[in-house]
């Protein structure tokens, strides 16, 4: 997802607290939450409603790398 901007695998990228994206905090985090939610990220398909709990649970807990 790097090549569209979307770099999930850096913690420093996904924790930035700047806000963005139309979100007024971590835009990058909740931007990709909002895609997973949708189903639209990944592209191989949409993640198990666990999955989406547990990166729920990680922005409720102050987005900690």
């Amino acid at each position: 997802m790097t090549p569209k901007g979307v770099a999930i695998g850096s913690a420093e990228w996904m924790c930035d607290p700047a806000a963005g994206h139309g979100f007024g905090d971590h835009g990058n985090a909740r931007s990709v939450y909002a895609a997973l939610s949708k189903g639209v990220m990944p592209p191989d398909g949409a993640w198990p409603q666990n999955w989406l709990d547990t990166y729920q649970a990680w922005m409720d807990a102050g987005f900690l790398p």
